[in-house]
């Protein structure tokens, strides 16, 4: 090695400042205790160089396992994702599902009580199961926009009524219908429309204001359709 050294210091071009000259003297001679300080300084250099070179290797060696490991966690992310636009798209098509599937229509009340929920005696559709004919109330099996409608066909004469669409959340009716009769007009009919927000578990009937005598039959009826699922 210090040959290999000694032998490397005589043989370095000129262009390399003064390294050639700072190891003879004037005679041209070699000035040894000056080659060995070159030697010992080429030897630190060496040595420097391969703990910087090994540092380097090791920080690369890290960066690669930390490359490694943030590819391993964007390949866990990517799947994440992919796994909730799936769930997402499920739930967007089971909410579209839901929607088309509440709906109801009932019609023949039994009879028309003041402040009492009218009872209809047939059900011609009710998909969802929503609507109970015993109470004759609709309970919303989520929360979104409904449609509702109602008409009571009167047959009193001299009388007025009006027909309520009633939501349990709200203090009033949520849409409200009218009709009256007189001496000549025996018949007439209170029909009522609303859309409205509902949440789940909430209640919507129709109710009249005043006792009268009605028609029970496909005249006076009773709906609702559930427009789009939503939270508010």
């Amino acid at each position: 090695m210090f040959l290999s050294v000694i032998f490397l210091c005589l043989t370095l071009p000129p262009s390399l400042p003064g390294l050639l000259l700072s190891i003879t003297k004037p005679d041209g001679s070699i000035d040894t205790p000056m080659l060995v300080q070159h030697v010992r300084l080429l030897e630190q250099t060496v040595a420097s160089l391969r703990t910087t070179t090994s540092n380097l290797k090791s920080e690369l060696d890290e960066t690669k396992r930390e490359l490694n490991a943030t590819q391993s966690e964007l390949q866990v992310t990517k799947s994440e994702i992919q796994s909730t636009q799936s769930e997402l798209q499920k739930s967007h098509a089971s909410h579209n599902n839901m929607a088309r599937n509440i709906a109801f229509h009932a019609s023949a009340p039994y009879i028309a009580t003041s402040g009492v929920p009218l009872e209809y005696q047939s059900v011609l559709y009710n998909a969802g199961s929503a609507y109970n004919i015993t109470s004759g109330k609709f309970t919303a099996p989520v929360s979104g926009t409904y449609m509702f409608w109602t008409q009571l066909d009167m047959n009193q004469q001299r009388s007025t009524v009006y027909v309520k669409i009633m939501q349990s959340s709200q203090k009033m009716a949520v849409s409200v219908g009218f009709a009256q009769t007189s001496s000549n007009v025996y018949e007439s009919d209170a029909t009522a429309v609303v859309v409205n927000h509902v949440n789940k578990g909430e209640q919507v009937w129709v109710e009249p204001n005043a006792s009268v005598d009605i028609d029970s039959n496909d005249a006076s009826y009773f709906g609702g359709v559930l427009l789009s699922v939503n939270s508010n």
